[in-house]
């Protein structure tokens, strides 16, 4: 996917409009939460096959990454509309990092260094959509801690 965009201006020019208020930090798009000041765009885009969304995305991804903005996207053909949560799992994934971990053990141990002790307990979905289960990891590794210790 080298090349020029073709036929996709007005997609390119609404994208980098809402790029540009994300980068100056316009009021309209309010940080999460957290410690940092985080802030976002959500962008859906959808048509019929070969209509050339992955080719626009790639585009949008370049562009931004070219900005030093971070972008996670999921895509989903007819097989993966079929699959319960599908877009929401791939971008926990890419929003996670979790692209290098082989076990759902290694999972839950980036996983739990995001979520606050006491939303351990709380995460179910997230649980079942990536297959782990971060609350007894977490209890296995304050065990193992303690017989460190002694």
């Amino acid at each position: 996917m080298t090349g020029k965009i073709i036929g996709r201006v007005e997609e390119m020019k609404i994208f980098e409009q809402e790029l540009a208020k994300l980068l100056e930090g316009d009021k309209d798009h309010i940080p999460a939460s957290g410690s940092e000041q985080v802030k976002s765009i959500v962008m859906k885009i959808e048509s019929a096959t070969g209509m050339g969304k992955t080719r626009l995305l790639q585009e949008m991804k370049n562009v931004a990454e070219k900005k030093k903005v971070r972008v996670i996207f999921a895509a989903a053909g007819a097989v993966e509309h079929a699959t319960p949560h599908f877009a929401i799992k791939a971008l926990l994934v890419q929003m996670f990092r979790l692209m290098e971990c082989c076990s759902a053990t290694d999972r839950a141990d980036v996983i739990i260094k995001f979520v606050e002790e006491d939303m351990i307990k709380e995460i179910y979905l997230l649980n079942e959509l990536l297959k782990i289960h971060v609350g007894y990891v977490k209890r296995a590794r304050e065990k193992d801690k303690k017989k460190e210790t002694h």
